[in-house]
């Protein structure tokens, strides 16, 4: 989707080559599951989390959104980490 709108990563660094890019997906680009939405139930359900005592019924909601916090914990490091060798090269990750 992000080619076509031309929004990708080699399409915004040729207008801005000291851009930071960062995409975060549920189940990565490609492969399998890359089209299953990326919530934080569908990933606590893939996970096991929703239901770790193997009980019978519909599992009780979650009280904590673990895994959205960990995605943009994740996301934030990252950017912050690829922040370092542009302020030496002028260059983006």
């Amino acid at each position: 989707v992000t080619e076509k709108l031309g929004i990708d990563y080699s399409s915004v660094a040729k207008i801005n080559p000291g851009v930071i890019y960062c995409s975060v997906t549920g189940f990565g680009c490609d492969g399998e599951f890359a089209r299953v939405p990326g919530h934080d139930l569908s990933i606590q359900g893939a996970a096991g989390i929703l239901n770790p005592g193997g009980f019978a019924g519909t599992p009780p909601m979650p009280g904590f959104q673990a895994a959205d916090y960990a995605g943009a914990t994740y996301a934030t490091m990252a950017v912050l980490a690829a922040d370092i060798p542009r302020l030496k090269t002028g260059r983006g990750r």
